[in-house]
């Protein structure tokens, strides 16, 4: 019994030392598997190249052009030759409206106009007659020959003669008028395309009435996409950096693969002081009709510009107590590396010292790396 108790009081007295002892152990091993640890990474070279750093925006593409298209006159539609979705040419017939009442009212014009023109004609001939005996009459009367009752009427006739000729011509004016005015009537009942492009919504259908009285009087919304436009706010600070044909990268998420080209063709110098934007406006070429009218766009204009630069992929940056760290792979270990930057394109940074070309550095796995890491490259 007493054995037993000096033995408890033993292994009281040193188990303390045993902890220290495991502990000790412990971070041995823990530094030991941190040394022979090997991380996985996959690297990319330092390149030289060309980058630009961009300025950035958004907005919606808007048609070159567009029309809601209705009759010149009032009528029931009788025919349209369009759909929804059918591109169309210049010129080309999109409605005709009912055309009896119009035919009516040129032909009622016609008619009046031959009128005019007879009694023109009459009024012209009466007054070359009465123009003789006013000629004769006047000499005979100078030589005292006729009687002056004579000479009066004749005076009177021919200028009545005069007067009826002026109001001929003054009718056939005023009907030459009205036939024209009713011809144009008749052939504003076909509407024609007043640009080439898309119709893109029907807003009447055959039978209804188009009415200016009521306002109802658009039938066809027609858009013209062989350009597309874009407005879009830029921070009044970038304005220097801009000006009218310079050129401009469109991105828009139907074609997330590809980049379209555009230039600005306005810049509005007024700032809006709440949001210390201005707008420029930028034209887009879609010959191909790809870009439609509502799409999500980005844009970016080139800012500054260098030419044959080192220049490394944004994602292998690392920022630690305000510096850029890189880690760049040296017989198969990890060696972080501070770099100082230049401009940047938004993918790639340029680095203006701290690497050199071809250096291969780390772009993948950088949150498992300490100075002196194994490294496994994968690709």
């Amino acid at each position: 019994m007493k054995d037993s108790k000096i033995v408890f009081l033993t292994l009281i007295l040193i188990y303390p030392f045993f902890i220290v002892i495991n502990g000790c152990g412990s971070d041995h091993d823990k530094d030991k598997r941190q040394t022979d640890r090997i991380a996985s990474v996959r690297t990319v070279k330092v390149k030289a190249g060309d980058i630009s750093s961009y300025i950035s925006a958004t907005g919606t593409l808007a048609p070159n052009r567009e029309a809601r298209i209705g009759p010149k006159v009032e009528g029931r539609i009788e025919k349209i030759f369009v759909d929804e979705g059918d591109r169309v040419k210049k010129d080309q017939p999109l409605l005709k409206l009912e055309q009896d009442t119009y035919t009516i009212a040129r032909n009622e014009a016609e008619a009046a106009f031959r009128t005019a023109q007879a009694r023109l004609e009459k009024a012209q001939l009466d007054l070359k007659n009465i123009t003789k005996d006013y000629k004769r009459l006047s000499k005979l009367w100078s030589e005292k020959v006729v009687s002056e009752q004579r000479y009066d009427k004749v005076e009177t006739e021919y200028t009545t003669a005069r007067a009826e000729l002026k109001l001929a011509r003054a009718r056939v004016k005023e009907v030459e008028a009205n036939l024209a005015m009713a011809k144009q009537n008749f052939k504003d009942t076909i509407t024609y395309a007043p640009f080439s492009g898309f119709i893109v919504k029907k807003l009447m259908e055959e039978g209804e009435v188009s009415n200016w009285v009521s306002y109802k009087w658009e039938v066809l919304h027609l858009v013209d996409i062989s350009k597309v436009k874009l407005e879009c706010p830029i921070a009044e600070t970038k304005i220097s950096f801009l000006y009218p044909g310079k050129e401009v990268r469109i991105e828009v998420d139907a074609y997330s693969k590809e980049n379209f080209t555009g230039g600005i063709t306005t810049i509005n110098h007024q700032v809006d002081p709440q949001s210390r934007t201005f707008i420029i406006k930028i034209e887009i070429p879609n010959e191909s009709f790809r870009l439609k009218p509502g799409m999500f766009a980005r844009i970016k204009i080139a800012k500054r510009e260098r030419k044959g630069v080192l220049q490394i992929p944004k994602e292998a940056l690392l920022v630690k107590g305000g510096k850029h760290i890189v880690f760049k792979i040296a017989d198969g270990l990890a060696r972080s590396q501070e770099i100082k930057l230049g401009i940047s394109d938004g993918r790639w940074v340029e680095v203006v010292e701290g690497l050199k070309e071809e250096e291969l550095i780390v772009v993948d796995g950088l949150y498992a790396l300490k100075e002196g890491t194994k490294v496994k490259i994968y690709k």
